[in-house]
């Protein structure tokens, strides 16, 4: 059925494209809707025009992740997924980056599979979480890369242990690091 719709797609568009009168045609209509617009249809077009930008599809997507993670899940098999991910990433950049990605994958797998067996979680269960897990794992890096050493810049016994990297500055501004209050 997909394989349809492209097709008929495809035809549609080439035949627009490549016939004069149809794009002629198609030109006057754009004119006709673009004349006498109402106050309404104004409101309507500028909601769903404001609703589905880029800003708001990334909304919609993040409410849907967030239903998935929350209604249709497998925990289990999410947690395989960004552990898979995360030992991933420390190995990145070494020759391990490539049999991490390999086994962690098929750890991943290992799980999802062992969860449908069981019969604890439906397809879609598991399949969302392959898709909930590298989502949050976005969320969370946004975030922490956003927030994270600034809030680390607040706990002061965390000077005890160790420097933290000054936050970083906008161009042409010294890079801070507050000092912690002194304690006797």
């Amino acid at each position: 059925m997909s394989l349809l719709l492209v097709l008929v797609t495809l035809i549609l568009g080439f035949a627009v494209k490549l016939n004069p009168r149809l794009s002629g045609a198609e030109f006057r209509i754009d004119e006709l809707l673009s004349r006498d617009h109402l106050a309404v249809g104004n409101t309507i077009a500028l909601t769903i025009n404001a609703v589905l930008s880029p800003p708001g599809i990334i909304l919609i997507l993040l409410v849907l992740f967030a239903f998935l993670l929350i209604v249709r899940r497998s925990p289990v098999n999410a947690f395989a997924v960004t552990f898979a991910i995360a030992i991933y990433f420390i190995a990145r950049g070494t020759r391990g980056a490539t049999p991490a990605a390999i086994i962690g994958l098929g750890f991943a797998l290992l799980v999802a599979g062992s969860r449908l067996y069981l019969g604890v979680h439906y397809p879609s269960d598991v399949l969302g979480s392959f898709l909930v897990a590298p989502a949050a794992i976005c969320i969370y890096t946004g975030l922490w890369t956003q927030y994270g050493m600034h809030i680390l810049n607040w706990i002061p016994f965390l000077d005890r242990i160790g420097p933290i990297p000054p936050t970083p500055q906008p161009r042409g501004r010294p890079a801070t690091r507050p000092s912690a209050p002194e304690t006797r």
